[in-house]
């Protein structure tokens, strides 16, 4: 891992969390999530990154585990390694297998010199979000910054500063 305990908590800034986003559609909430981004000054052209992100879940939605999503896309118009949160209390159509809504949206927008951190984002996701308790936890919460650190407190537990014996 490149990043120790400390991979999201340092891509995920407080201001690039949604709560209670309610049903949003698809495209509605990655908007949403990409005007988080560019507020920050972390990517440019949103309209081509947003456009990258929804062609990306058109090929093939991103919802990984019953309930959360990782929409991504790798592009040269990104700064870094870009995170962005939404939850959802009554959940979003966002594409999942069976219809079943997805209730947390990390989104990731990366420049592609970053595709390790990706990489290493996804070989720790199944295990952040296998609990689903925690998943109705963090999906439950309404202010920003208590929903990252939920987040950042669960890797830590899961990762702390060694990974070892974790993909």
């Amino acid at each position: 891992m490149t990043q120790g305990a400390r991979l999201i908590e340092k891509h995920l800034d407080a201001s690039h969390v949604l709560v209670n986003v309610g049903e949003l559609d698809r495209i509605s909430l990655l908007t949403k999530m990409v005007r988080r981004l560019v507020v920050g000054g972390r990517i440019r052209y949103p309209l081509a990154v947003l456009h990258g992100l929804h062609a990306r879940e058109e090929v093939e939605p991103t919802t990984i585990l019953p309930g959360f999503a990782i929409p991504h896309f790798r592009t040269r118009l990104a700064e870094g390694f870009n995170l962005a949160l939404a939850t959802s209390r009554e959940g979003c159509p966002f594409g999942a297998p069976g219809g079943e809504k997805t209730r947390v949206i990390l989104a990731a927008v990366f420049h592609p010199n970053f595709q390790r951190e990706y990489l290493d984002l996804l070989s720790r996701l199944g295990w952040i979000f296998s609990d689903r308790e925690w998943l109705d936890r963090l999906s439950g919460s309404d202010d920003a910054i208590e929903a990252r650190q939920i987040l950042v407190e669960r890797e830590r537990s899961e990762f702390g500063e060694q990974v070892a014996g974790r993909p």
